[in-house]
């Protein structure tokens, strides 16, 4: 039986579905590249997100779809090969975790040029989508670090609004938009509404146990 390398912090999605890949793909890595660093791995995954936007702008939402999904799967890879080898480091923590906003900047925004391309939709509603997803799913990201940072010794107890979960459903809307750009709008409005529903619970969270 392959041994799955998770991490405490993993959301649902992660834990049950991207990891037992992922290993697998860290194990096959190891395999053909042993000599291979974990900030190579997030190179490569940040490499993807870029291939994953340009097909996205491009209308191809089938196909850019798929490689969010596959950075999501291939995301946890360099976290498991650095535990694997001995290679964990500050640093590496923090570059992937750049490069991850990074990947959400432009996904969302590849997004975004699609739809005012292509999309029949108010200029104005599908602006507020965006705005509303992508904020969202950045302050996710940037509480937990904020909690972190105040000298939190455990992060916030993972939900849908996490990494995991939010590039799943891009995903998943980002495909079935092949039949109506409606849809994906219509995602962005739920992805902006989960995650900023989230911060705000995080917020009395922190208020509550600072106070």
């Amino acid at each position: 039986m392959v041994e799955i390398n998770r991490k405490s912090t993993d959301g649902w999605v992660s834990k049950h579905f991207n990891r037992p890949i992922s290993n697998s793909f860290s194990n096959i890595i190891l395999r053909l590249w042993p000599s291979v660093t974990p900030n190579a791995v997030s190179v490569a995954v940040f490499s993807i997100s870029i291939l994953a936007s340009i097909f996205i702008m491009l209308n191809l939402v089938i196909v850019g779809g798929f490689l969010v999904q596959l950075a999501s799967i291939i995301d946890g890879s360099d976290g498991e090969i650095a535990r694997k080898t001995n290679q964990t480091s500050k640093f590496g923590e923090f570059f992937d975790s750049v490069l991850d906003r990074y990947s959400d900047i432009l996904i969302f925004t590849s997004t975004l040029i699609l739809l005012v391309n292509y999309s029949d939709q108010s200029i104005n509603l599908i602006i507020i989508a965006y705005v509303i997803a992508l904020a969202g799913s950045l302050l996710i990201s940037y509480t937990s670090a904020k909690f972190m940072a105040l000298g939190a010794t455990n992060d916030f107890k993972r939900t849908f609004a996490g990494r995991d979960s939010r590039l799943l459903m891009i995903s998943i809307f980002l495909i079935t938009s092949y039949w109506s750009l409606n849809i994906l709008v219509l995602g962005l409005v739920i992805i902006g509404i989960i995650t900023n529903i989230e911060v705000i619970r995080r917020f009395f969270l922190v208020k509550g146990s600072i106070d």
